[in-house]
């Protein structure tokens, strides 16, 4: 059995959040939660209309989210959640969950410039890579300039624990040895 903790990997659409969970998830046999995996099967059984129906299955997607989290943390178990968790909203969650459950929390932040995350963002738009259900409110050329004004990287969470920011630009370069070595001093604590 592993000690609990969690895994948090966050950034904006489009900057490997899937791929590194994915990959964490293989090489240590841990659960893995992807807000959007869930939101998917949601639209699937439900249906999918406009921005606000995507909103609200969003927020049902990360209360489920908290339920699996709490029965892997239970159960004793490390798990990994992946969604583009917002600064304002998910530091408190994320630190209450850590106080009720005396959890450590590790931070992945993913980013890559603005030009790069847009290029991935928009290429996923209106193809099989993207689930119809997924409904942009703003104009592709306003998340354009936004994803440039912030150069490709959002803010991270207010959590005690290690963030380890991940420049995702070459997916295939990354360096995983600073995860790979938390996640190990993770599991030994």
């Amino acid at each position: 059995m592993h000690t609990p903790f969690i895994v948090i990997i966050t950034g904006l659409p489009g900057t490997g959040k899937t791929t590194l969970g994915r990959t964490l998830s293989d090489k240590y046999k841990f659960v893995f939660v992807s807000k959007d995996a869930l939101k998917e099967r949601m639209f699937d059984a439900l249906g999918w209309s406009d921005k606000a129906w995507s909103l609200k299955v969003s927020a049902a997607s990360h209360r489920i989210m908290d339920d699996i989290i709490a029965q892997e943390l239970r159960a004793g178990h490390p798990v990994i959640v992946e969604s583009n968790f917002k600064h304002g909203i998910d530091s408190e969650r994320f630190r209450n969950i850590q106080a009720q459950y005396g959890c450590p929390l590790l931070q992945i932040l993913c980013w890559a410039d603005g030009e790069t995350v847009y290029r991935r963002f928009a290429g996923r738009i209106g193809t099989e890579a993207r689930h119809k259900g997924h409904v942009e409110a703003l104009p592709l050329e306003t998340i354009h300039q936004e994803f440039l004004a912030i150069k490709g990287k959002d803010k991270p969470l207010d959590i005690p624990g290690t963030t380890i920011e991940l420049d995702t630009s070459n997916i295939d370069a990354i360096d995983y040895q600073k995860i790979d070595d938390a996640i190990d001093h993770a599991i030994a604590a």
